[in-house]
């Protein structure tokens, strides 16, 4: 496809649009830049897209503060504003987002004493965050939001995460080689840098702890739907999770497949229905379980 095509669109799962045929081509190719626009490094190719790697292009420095700075929901510090007081070089990275004073905001043109209080007022606000926004706000590639909360539901410290193997991440439901490969040489590779980031914030409880029941992974079919066993499971104060060695029921029902195995293995206590609704508060009539 180049500039000018008369293109054939489809819409695919009713929201992307596809390209079906080139109906009139207008023979203009599209030329690939093999250098950076801003720092002239090296682009290479990832998939569809062209990426600068180098970590110190100003660019990428800005649109990651700003990332950080809509994920932890910093408000009045907007774009324009970041971009000056990057080129002023009043901020870098996110800890000297933290290091800003009132002051040095308060002299710069269009801003006041007040505008200055509340951009101050807001940031110290933002000090305190789950470790699942934190993750997410830092840009990590792939590491969005709901990524990031569903691997902090199984390792909720800095600590666990910091200490985390490619295998125990690919463990978890949901997490493919990609996302634990770059996490986890992340993690590695930018220790230092989340250290400093540290010293500004402080890491909160995630919202919807696990309850005392503990927590359950439910695999095979069950003779009620599953959706309504996860609610009750749920509202006897159980917490359900994809599976991995850190949950501590493995409910199992017929053609359980390879979750079994891998519990067994792992040492995770296994139970069946009617053990589960004994737990739940299901009643049993001649023996048997009812599910509601």
């Amino acid at each position: 496809i180049g500039p000018g095509d008369e293109v054939m669109l489809e819409r695919r799962g009713d929201v992307i649009p596809k390209v079906i045929e080139i109906i009139v081509s207008a023979n203009r190719k599209t030329e690939i830049p093999e250098k950076c626009p801003n720092c002239e490094s090296a682009l290479e190719k990832d998939g569809p897209f062209l990426k600068c790697r180098n970590e110190d292009c100003s660019a990428q420095r800005k649109l990651q503060l700003i990332y950080w700075l809509s994920t932890v929901e910093i408000d009045y510090l907007g774009e324009k504003l970041v971009e000056k007081l990057f080129e002023i070089g009043l901020i870098k990275d996110i800890p000297s987002i933290y290091e800003l004073r009132e002051t040095q905001i308060s002299q710069l043109e269009r801003m006041g004493r007040k505008s200055a209080e509340r951009i101050i007022g807001n940031i110290q606000k933002s000090k305190k965050m789950t470790l699942s926004r934190f993750m997410a706000a830092i840009g990590i590639p792939r590491l969005g939001p709901e990524v990031s909360s569903l691997i902090c539901k199984e390792y909720p410290t800095i600590e666990e995460l910091n200490n985390l193997e490619t295998e125990e991440l690919m463990e978890i439901d949901g997490i493919g080689p990609e996302i634990a490969e770059t996490l986890t040489s992340y993690m590695e590779k930018h220790g230092d840098y989340l250290d400093q980031i540290m010293e500004h914030v402080e890491l909160i409880e995630e919202e919807n702890r696990e309850g005392d029941l503990g927590s359950f992974c439910i695999t095979g079919t069950m003779s009620t739907s599953r959706k309504e066993l996860e609610k009750r499971i749920k509202e006897a104060g159980g917490n359900i999770k994809g599976f991995s060695k850190s949950i501590d029921y493995l409910v199992v029902g017929e053609n359980p497949g390879s979750k079994l195995t891998k519990a067994e293995e792992m040492g995770i206590r296994i139970i069946d229905e009617p053990e589960l609704e004994k737990m739940i508060g299901g009643t049993e009539e001649s023996g048997q379980a009812t599910l509601f």
